[in-house]
């Protein structure tokens, strides 16, 4: 677990982007990077490289549903850690 695991969800994407807070686990492998952060968004950048690939040389689908499910796994962090929402 990391130091910034027990701030606000929007300063646990704020801390990734601005690379204070270090990949972890599939973000790493995948080479992923939070490039920018505001309130309710989050951009990353990933780009596949050959240990991507499938056995046909193309990059395999695992790829892009582990961008999906970062995606819904940052909408989430930022939804539960809203303090006042409606």
């Amino acid at each position: 677990m990391t130091a910034i695991a027990s701030s606000s969800g929007f300063a646990q994407m704020q801390a990734l982007a601005a690379n204070q807070a270090s990949a972890a686990g599939m973000g790493r492998l995948m080479g992923m990077d939070g490039a920018e952060a505001g309130e309710g968004w989050m951009l990353f950048h990933a780009i596949p490289a050959a240990a991507h690939g499938n056995p046909i040389g193309i990059t395999h689908g695992g790829f892009a549903a582990t961008l999906l499910a970062t995606g819904v796994a940052v909408c989430m962090i930022m939804a539960s850690n809203n303090e006042g929402a409606q």
